[in-house]
């Protein structure tokens, strides 16, 4: 369960609000049936993309690596499996 709550910090000027946590968080929300809150609770886990990549690196199996978000409220089995199979 996510501790705090990710906010990225935005200005006025657009290409000043492109910094690589919110390419981050967009990333994440462009994979279908991942909102902006899913993608804030799966950064409150896996800060990075390296990180999440990583987590899934150390395991071993595919199903376990489909199912590596499952512990976040609110992420099932199917939206755990998408994500994993658009990062990777």
């Amino acid at each position: 369960t996510p501790t705090s709550e990710y906010t990225p910090v935005m200005s006025l000027k657009k290409k000043n609000n492109m910094t690589k946590d919110v390419v981050y968080l967009n990333q994440l929300a462009c994979i279908p049936g991942v909102s902006h809150k899913l993608a804030k609770d799966i950064i409150c886990v896996f800060p990075t993309l390296v990180s999440i990549v990583a987590a899934y690196s150390n395991l071993e199996t595919t199903k376990e690596k489909e199912k590596l978000l499952c512990s976040i409220d609110g992420i099932g089995s199917v939206i755990s499996a998408r994500v994993y199979n658009f990062l990777v």
